[in-house]
């Protein structure tokens, strides 16, 4: 387990408001209905109508004559107005708010990942990951490393990368370490790469085994920050593994990297969101 953690260096919102706004529109004429049967007061009393109509329903009272267009006006505000309140009211229930994190599908030519990207938790750099994802910057990107642990050949991660495409690189984003996010380096975690704090682009890593050396530790010396955990495989470990398990005797960039690149690399061929 030294020796992996050693080694492991960088290379260089509310769903269904339709929904929400048809069962609020079903309320609000059910309130409507209720203000219709008021039609006989409506003569003394026309407090209940929409001020943009109660000109024409004063002359209405005042004169007799028939509802013409101003009812049609007083339904379609009276509607309006509980569509939009009771639609806030809906957005505004916490439950409802809060949308799911987002899940991305890795196609590789090995098989298929996917992974849940935990922006509640990790919001800067899921934020981040998402843009790479949604502007398909990991389009016929690599998986070009995978570190096993001494003695244990199922355990480590594999790494992926732009180093391919390197004009698509974004600039480097602030780090948020596990001790600030809560998530910790699991099976399956993806990380960040990284080299110093804040360096960190489009290098991700995905644990096989427990990786918790790889979180965050105040009681170290130096830097020990750690990497920044920011999603979960949900499905396609096995193909993660597959991949772990591949020959690694490419050239390394690194003296640090020996015995470390896959060769050939594994191609990521799409990344999307769910």
């Amino acid at each position: 387990m030294d020796q992996v953690k050693r080694d492991f260096l960088p290379s260089p919102l509310v769903p269904a408001k339709a929904g929400i706004q048809d069962k609020s529109a079903r309320a609000g004429m059910n309130g409507f209905c209720g203000a219709a049967f008021q039609l006989k007061s409506l003569r003394a009393n026309l407090s209940w109508v929409p001020a943009e109509v109660y000109p024409r329903a004063r002359l209405w009272r005042d004169s007799g004559a028939g509802m013409s267009g101003w009812w049609d006006q007083t339904v379609a505000i009276i509607g309006r107005r509980s569509v939009i309140v009771g639609t806030g009211l809906l957005v505004a229930s916490p439950a409802l708010a809060q949308a799911a994190n987002p899940k991305v599908i890795i196609t590789t030519d090995h098989g298929v990942i996917t992974a849940e990207i935990f922006q509640d938790k990790a919001p800067i750099t899921a934020g981040n990951f998402l843009r790479y994802v949604d502007t398909k910057r990991y389009d016929d990107a690599q998986f070009y490393r995978a570190v096993r642990a001494q003695g244990a050949a199922d355990i480590g991660l594999i790494e992926m990368g732009i180093a391919n495409h390197p004009q698509r690189l974004l600039p480097p984003i602030k780090h948020e370490p596990t001790t600030q996010t809560g998530l910790h380096n699991i099976e399956g975690t993806l990380s960040l790469a990284r080299f110093a704090p804040g360096t960190g682009q489009a290098d991700v890593s995905i644990v096989v085994g427990d990786g918790t050396y790889l979180d965050a530790d105040p009681s170290q010396t130096g830097d020990n920050l750690g990497f920044a955990a920011f999603g979960r495989v949900t499905d396609g470990m096995d193909v993660v593994k597959a991949i772990l398990a591949l020959p690694t005797n490419g050239v390394p960039r690194n003296p640090t990297m020996a015995g470390q690149i896959l060769s050939p690399p594994v191609t990521i061929v799409t990344m999307r969101r769910v």
